[in-house]
Formats: C-alpha cells, sequence, structure tokens
C-alpha cells in the first residue's frame, strides 16, 4: 500500500511578522520535500493578503480560522489579553473543525505547525492525536533568552531590569545587556499592556518542557549567523534551523504606496540612497521624526523613507517631505528596495524579518530598536555580523539628528562594513536558495516528523 503524503498545517497569529515567514515556510515545505501543505491565519488577515496569494493554491491551500473579530480588533480601544482570550476559545473551536473537514475528504492533518503567539493550537493538535511543532519566526538569541528566563535566569534578568547596560551570560552564550534582552522579559507588571505576550511564550515553553521526547523547534534563523545562540540551546531542543526565510512582498497584509518609488530609485546613483523603515507596528512621537529629518537634510543622502498612515496620522504638523532629495511613501515592498543597486543603507528597527532580508541582499545598517527581540537583532548586526552600527538613544530614549548621522556616515563610508555585508550576502543568499541547506533542513524535518 502507497504510503500517504504527509499534510503539514502551517497556523500563524495574524501579524504582519508573523504571516511573512509563515508563508514562505509553508511554500518552501511543500517545494522542498513535496508534502501536502495548508496555511492558516485569522480572517481578517487573510482577507488583506493580495488576491493572487490567497488563490494560489498551486502549492499551498488557504483555509483561514475565526477568532471571532473577521471585521479587525481594534487593539488602540480594548486590551490585547481580552484578544487573546477569545482567540484561544474561537479560534479553537474553528481550526479544530477545518481539520476534521480536511479528514473528511482524504486529506488528513499529520502536523500542525504554529507561531510562537498561538500556543492553543497544541490544544487542537492533542484533541485530533496529532503532532504540534512550534515555529519561531525571530532569531535564536530571542528563544535563547526566553528559554534561559523561564529556566533560572528569571530573577537575575527581573533585579537587573533597571539598568539597561547591566551584563547577563547565558550558558555557551557570550554576555548580553539587558537592552540587548527581549523587552518582554523587562516586564514587572501583569498590568502592562503587552504582558500577554509573555505568557503566551511562557505556556510554549512549558508545553515543549512537559513533551515526552525532546521537544523540536523550527528557528527562522541559520546556524551559521547565530553560532552560540543555537549552541546554547541545542542540548535541550531540537532545533531546525530552517531559515532566514526569503520574504517576498507578494505576503504582505499591507498595500504598497501608488508613488512610483522604484523608478525613483533606478534614478538614483549605486550605493546611495538611504531607505528608511520601522515596520508594521513602531510609532515615533514628533520629536523623533523631526530628529530623523534633521540627520537627512545634514547628511545631503537621498533616501526613501516609509512613513506609515497610522504614523503621519499623528503627526499632522510635520512636513517631511522638505527633508531634502527624497521620497515618503506610505508602504513599499521591502524586499525589491533591498534588492535595488541604488540603496547603500537601511536606517531599521530591526524587525527580524527586516533584518534578514537586509543582510540577505547586502545592504548595511543602522539599527535603532524599539522593542520586542529587536535589541538582540541590532547586536547581532553590530557586533556578532559587523555590518552595521547601533544609534545610541540620549535623553528621553530618542536618537539624536547628530548620532543619527555619525550611524549614516559610518555605515555608507567605512569599507570595512561594506567588506562584511558582502561577505554575509554572499553566503546567507546562497542557503536560502531552492535546493540549498535550508530545503535540505526541512526534507530532515518531515522525515524526523513522519518517522
Amino acid at each position: 500500500m502507497e504510503k500517504r503524503r504527509p499534510h503539514f498545517m502551517v497556523v500563524s497569529y495574524g501579524a504582519q511578522s508573523h504571516i511573512n515567514p509563515s508563508l514562505v515556510l509553508a511554500r518552501r515545505l511543500a517545494l522542498a520535500t513535496g508534502a501536502l501543505v495548508t496555511f492558516s491565519t485569522n480572517v481578517f488577515s487573510h482577507r488583506r493578503l493580495p488576491l493572487a496569494v490567497r488563490e494560489d493554491s498551486n502549492l499551498v491551500s488557504h483555509s483561514p480560522y475565526t477568532d471571532g473579530f473577521d471585521d479587525g480588533y481594534d487593539y488602540d480601544a480594548k486590551p490585547i489579553g481580552d484578544y487573546n482570550r477569545y482567540l484561544k476559545l474561537v479560534a479553537t473551536k474553528s481550526l479544530s473543525s477545518i481539520v476534521e473537514g480536511l479528514s473528511a475528504i482524504g486529506r488528513p492533518v499529520t502536523c500542525l505547525i504554529y507561531t510562537c503567539f498561538s500556543t492553543w493550537v497544541t490544544d487542537v493538535a492533542v484533541d485530533h492525536g496529532i503532532t504540534s511543532v512550534p515555529f519561531w519566526v525571530q532569531p535564536a538569541i530571542s528563544f535563547a533568552a526566553y528559554w534561559h528566563f523561564f529556566h533560572g535566569f528569571g530573577d537575575l534578568i527581573v533585579a537587573k531590569s533597571g539598568d539597561r547596560y547591566s551584563p547577563v551570560e547565558f550558558p555557551r552564550m557570550p554576555p548580553l545587556q539587558i537592552r540587548e534582552l527581549p523587552t518582554l522579559l523587562t516586564i514587572t507588571s501583569p498590568e502592562d499592556p503587552i504582558a500577554p505576550f509573555l505568557a503566551a511564550i511562557r505556556e510554549m515553553c512549558a508545553i515543549m518542557d512537559a513533551s515526552k521526547n525532546k521537544p523540536k523547534l523550527l528557528v527562522n534563523s541559520w546556524r551559521e549567523m547565530e553560532v552560540d545562540a543555537i549552541a546554547s540551546i541545542a542540548g535541550v531542543v531540537d532545533v531546525y534551523d530552517i531559515g532566514p526565510m526569503k520574504t517576498e512582498g507578494r505576503a504582505s497584509i499591507f498595500s504598497p504606496d501608488t508613488k512610483d518609488y522604484m523608478r525613483w530609485l533606478d534614478d538614483q546613483d549605486d550605493a546611495s540612497v538611504v531607505y528608511i523603515s520601522f515596520g508594521s507596528y513602531s510609532l515615533f512621537s514628533k520629536e523623533q521624526v523631526e530628529e530623523i529629518q534633521k540627520a537627512l537634510e545634514v547628511s545631503g543622502k537621498p533616501f526613501l523613507w516609509v512613513l506609515r498612515r497610522d504614523n503621519m496620522l499623528r503627526l499632522p504638523e510635520i512636513d517631511v517631505s522638505s527633508a531634502g532629495n527624497g521620497m515618503v511613501v506610505e508602504w513599499c515592498e521591502q524586499a525589491r528596495v533591498l534588492e535595488h543597486r541604488a540603496v547603500g543603507c537601511f536606517v531599521t528597527h530591526c524587525g527580524w524579518n527586516s533584518t534578514s532580508e537586509s543582510l540577505a541582499r547586502g545592504v548595511g545598517m543602522v539599527a535603532m530598536p524599539q522593542s520586542l527581540d529587536q535589541g538582540g537583532n541590532a547586536w547581532l548586526v553590530e557586533k556578532v555580523w559587523e555590518v552595521g552600527v547601533r544609534a545610541e538613544v540620549g535623553e528621553g530614549g530618542m536618537v539624536m539628528a547628530e548620532e543619527l548621522g555619525r550611524c549614516l556616515r559610518e555605515v555608507m563610508e567605512s569599507k570595512e562594513v561594506r567588506k562584511k555585508v558582502e561577505w554575509w550576502k554572499e553566503r546567507v543568499s546562497g542557503v536560502m536558495e531552492n535546493g540549498g541547506f535550508l530545503d535540505s533542513r526541512l526534507q530532515e524535518f518531515v522525515e524526523d516528523v513522519d518517522s
């Protein structure tokens, strides 16, 4: 009797930073292994994906779950904790129904892969007697920090949380400063608005601890990029380094600006443009936007600056178009921009997707981390890969124009940075290629789960 093809369902939390790498994982799983793959995120985020992605069923089928908020959840007016509670109650039933439906038509799911804020997926897996494996969409350094926090380092980190430069040393890792750890670890009150996210990661680690066998973890990184972090957890977790995922603009839940920014880039000199973007969630004060504007004016460099509509609505009195030779857009296809020959520097919040995209496409970075895993990513950029610098904050936690200008000059004029950028580009882009290391690790993962 012919063996049935394994069927993986990739379940993503409804955030851009989770959806993008999860969609790429789903496609690569299907391409590299021949497995059946279904992708699922909440209905609201699914509807915001481009039609070409939602209807592309040649490799990956789409079956969105409902979280009870199909028209979106108002995070500004309602606590995130309330959403997570509804999510667990409603989405668990919805996903269970999807799994039952797939089984009824002869496509039984054999493994549920879920992103870190979707631990409720494991309840569905248990109910249906199938395997579940977490997909860590951030780098290994942040997972290692969380893991050690929940396994003996919690009290130490909390005690040091008041000094952002205080060092913490995890097993088999160089010392990290408090500012380089995920910001969720320095929360001191359970009433903090983002505390529910830490609770979700705590639950994920507890589920892994309860595993009868050594727990598996898919990590959106590559061992050569994070030697120490992966070594720090390899003894207790079976790590599959299957990244970094080569993300594409086609998976964005945001619509690109109608301005022809790619044609504008075509008119610029090689490696001359400063690209500025702070991801899908970061919001800046009027004062910080003004400091960035001053730095661009003084630098004289052409720039492409992404300022989302929600940020601009908070700053109606700011005219960033006066900053000099540049273009301001509400959103753009970042992968295409970073691949353009004209882009010479990326001023970034250091979200993991942005950081790994820039590394793979050979663009040096000025790191301005804001929250979550971004401080650790900035540490990788500056101290480990040496492909950029971290901008130091002044009073009020702002990066001043003079400091940003210094960073721009260092990244765009340093031969040492350029040499490292090219070296890492060649190595990481090779890992991402079809049939390369990433695909071989996915094949190993499928075989291990199937056995």
